[in-house]
C-alpha cells in the first residue's frame, strides 16, 4: 500500500540518465514533483526514498517530505519540489554561491514544460544569463502540463527558442532517442 499520493517518472527515464551523467558528484540537483527518475540518477539510496514516499521516519527526510519534497544533500540531490514550484529560484541561488565562492560546481534544474508559463522559469533565465551563472534549466516536455497541451501557454514549438531572448544557448534534445 502507498499512502499519500505518487507521481511515477515513468517514460522519461533517458532524459535524468543523460543530463545527470555529465554532472561531477559535487554538483547540484534540483528536481520536480516527478523526481524519482532525478534522484535515483543522482545517487540517492533507493530504499531510504521509498521509505520515505511511505512517509516512514526511516526515509530520506524522516518521513516528513513525502515523495513531492525529498531531498539528499550527501548526494547533491537538493530536493524535489510541489507542480511547478520554485525550484528554478533555487538553483539558480544555488549556482550564484557556487561563483560568488569561486566553485567549479553547476547547478541543474528539471522542470515540465507548464513552467514556461511561471515566473520562476523567466526569472531563472534571465538571472542566469545576467550574472553568468553556472545553471542548466533541463525542460522536460511530454507537451501536456496538468490537462492542456502545452501550445496553450508556449508561443514557440520549441520552448529551448526561449533561452535566445536571454542571450543563452538553447538546445532540443529527443529524450525519447
Amino acid at each position: 500500500n502507498i499512502r499519500g499520493y505518487l507521481h511515477p517518472y515513468l517514460g522519461q527515464e533517458a532524459i535524468a540518465v543523460g543530463s545527470i551523467v555529465a554532472l561531477d558528484p559535487d554538483d547540484y540537483v534540483v528536481s520536480t514533483h516527478r523526481g524519482h527518475g532525478h534522484a535515483i540518477a543522482k545517487g540517492v539510496d533507493m530504499k531510504k526514498m521509498a521509505t520515505e514516499n511511505d512517509f516512514r521516519a526511516g526515509g530520506l527526510n524522516g518521513g516528513y517530505a513525502g515523495e513531492m519534497h525529498i531531498s539528499d544533500k550527501s548526494c547533491g540531490f537538493i530536493g524535489a519540489d510541489g507542480m511547478i514550484g520554485p525550484g528554478h529560484v533555487i538553483a539558480t541561488g544555488s549556482a550564484f554561491a557556487f561563483r560568488a565562492r569561486g566553485s567549479k560546481q553547476v547547478a541543474v534544474v528539471f522542470g515540465g514544460d507548464g513552467t514556461y508559463a511561471t515566473p520562476h522559469f523567466h526569472s531563472a533565465l534571465n538571472n542566469a544569463a545576467l550574472l553568468q551563472l553556472p545553471f542548466v534549466y533541463v525542460v522536460e516536455n511530454n507537451l501536456y502540463h496538468q490537462y492542456a497541451h502545452y501550445s496553450w501557454s508556449v508561443p514557440m514549438k520549441d520552448i529551448a527558442t526561449a533561452a535566445r531572448t536571454y542571450g543563452i544557448p538553447g538546445v532540443v534534445v529527443d529524450g525519447q532517442d
